[in-house]
Parts: structure tokens; sequence; C-alpha cells
């Protein structure tokens, strides 16, 4: 009997080929189906909604996505027009996405928010923003080129003009103790 390494790469690409080879069979069955980035995330759940509106905007995807859509489709716009196109998509995606949160979640019209769920609410949007501007300069603090000297010698020192001085104190770190004196 011999026993065989199995080569787990090779087995995982070959499952991803038989797993694209039974979609493009299906596709070709049933007709291919227009496919654009943007149409695929618009599904109609709110985590969807949440992932789109991610997508949205982080700067470079809706405008790589805009742009393998504009190039991959048939269309008579041109680049610009498609982008413009895309963005009042987005918008109006954005107004489905909070009507049906206001349908979800229903309240009526111009009555008043209790002061508690105000003060969760927008406290906790204004302690994640402090917070994330916060990591982000603790961060970018503790990537600083150069190293930090730790004073090894302070001599402070209080004296008016020509007069000595009325307060003098030193200190000074040893590698075994702190040495500290005033007079």
């Amino acid at each position: 009997m011999v026993f065989r390494r199995i080569n787990f790469g090779l087995f995982a690409w070959y499952l991803a080929r038989c797993w694209h080879m039974i979609g493009s069979a299906f596709q070709i069955r049933h007709g291919y189906p227009q496919f654009t980035v943007g149409r695929a995330l618009k599904k109609s759940n709110p985590i969807s909604w949440c992932i789109y509106m991610a997508f949205f905007l982080a700067p470079p995807l809706f405008e790589i996505s805009v742009l393998i859509d504009w190039t991959f489709s048939e269309t008579s716009l041109g680049l610009f027009d498609f982008y413009n196109v895309e963005v009042i998509d987005y918008r109006l995606y954005l107004i489905y996405g909070i009507r049906k949160l206001e349908v979800f979640y229903a309240r009526d019209r111009g009555s008043k928010v209790h002061p508690v769920a105000k003060a969760l609410l927008g406290g906790g949007i204004l302690f994640g923003i402090c917070s994330v501007v916060v990591m982000a300069l603790t961060l970018l603090s503790e990537t600083t080129y150069g190293s930090t000297y730790k004073p090894r010698k302070m001599d402070v020192s209080i004296r008016f003009e020509n007069m000595p001085a009325s307060f003098r104190c030193f200190s000074q770190i040893n590698h075994y103790c702190l040495c500290f004196s005033c007079y």
C-alpha cells in the first residue's frame, strides 16, 4: 500500500474550479445575467444596506467599481455621466434603506424623543468619534521615528536676580537608586 501526501493547495484549486464550472453551467442554462458590482451588493436586508454604505464611503472602492461597470457594460453614457447615475442610484438606495428602517422602527413624526435615549445615542456616537480620533493619534505617536531620552540628572533652583539661591533641588538617577536632595 502506497501512502501519498495530499497537496491541499492543489485540491482547493480544483475545488474552486469545479464550483466555477458549476456556476458557469448554471448561467449558460439560464442565460447570462448582467452582472455589475453595485447591483450585487443591493439586497433587501439591513446588513447588505450597511455593507453597501461602507462600500460607497471607502474612497477608491466605489469609483473603481463604477469604472469596471462602465467598462464592461453596454452603455451610451460617458464615464462621468455613468458615475453621476451611479451616485444618484446610491442616494436612492440610501433613502430606500432609511425608509425601511423607519417602517421597522416606527415613531410618530413630531413626537419628543426621551432625553435618556438622546443622551445614549448622541453620547455613544460622540464617544465613538472621540475614540477613533484618540486611537489614530495614539497609533501615529507610537510609530514615530527616533527614541525618547529620559533625563538622568536634574537641577532646579529658585533665586532672585543677584541674590543667592533660596531653593535648590538636585536629582540624579543611578542604576540602583534615585538620589534626591533639596536645600
